[in-house]
């Protein structure tokens, strides 16, 4: 178990045909950069899927968002249990108002054959739909693999790497960079 990191992206994208004069479509991506794993399970909720918001406050990292939360469970059903379900709930009512919709939940399963010479991970992502009042499947996309040579232009905002949080800006901070001026 543990929490996703990263954050939530908004963007409008206008069509003009014509048949219709304007048609306006808000497209929202949710981008996880990062994850928070937790040694035991049940670390950040107890037994009765409560969730310790000292717990969860003290694993989420400042400069971060917390966009979802996954648990890994091995040999069972793609659907979600009724105790993630709980914790799912839990965890939206902990959310700051309107990122209720925008909340993921990852569910990794393990298989292996019956010889243990062949392992799969699947995974789901799934997502509250307050409208209907059911977890959906999200559909994941994963960023830079293909060939971007053969594909149309994207106008679309894509967010590959964070720069202000994670690695990256780690690594930066640990070193001095020095400008010469006598350097091209």
């Amino acid at each position: 178990e543990g929490f996703l990191l990263g954050k939530v992206g908004s963007h409008v994208k206008d069509t003009i045909s014509d048949s219709q004069i304007n048609n306006v479509k808000v497209e929202t991506n949710i981008f996880v950069y990062q994850f928070c794993t937790f040694v035991k399970p049940d670390s950040f909720h107890n037994k009765q899927c409560q969730i310790s918001i000292d717990k969860m406050q003290a694993a989420v990292p400042s400069g971060y968002q917390l966009v979802g939360w996954y648990h890994t469970r091995r040999n069972a059903s793609p659907r979600m249990s009724l105790r993630e379900k709980n914790i799912h709930r839990n965890l939206l009512a902990l959310q700051p108002t309107g990122n209720e919709d925008n909340f993921l939940f990852l569910m990794f399963n393990m298989y292996h054959s019956d010889n243990l010479s062949t392992h799969t991970v699947n995974y789901n992502f799934y997502q509250f739909n307050s409208n209907y009042n059911r977890y959906v499947r999200v559909p994941a996309v994963v960023c830079n693999l293909g060939d971007t040579t053969h594909t149309e232009y994207r106008n679309n905002e894509t967010s590959t790497v964070n720069t202000e949080t994670g690695v990256f800006a780690s690594i930066v901070a640990r070193h001095e960079y020095v400008i010469c001026s006598t350097c091209i």
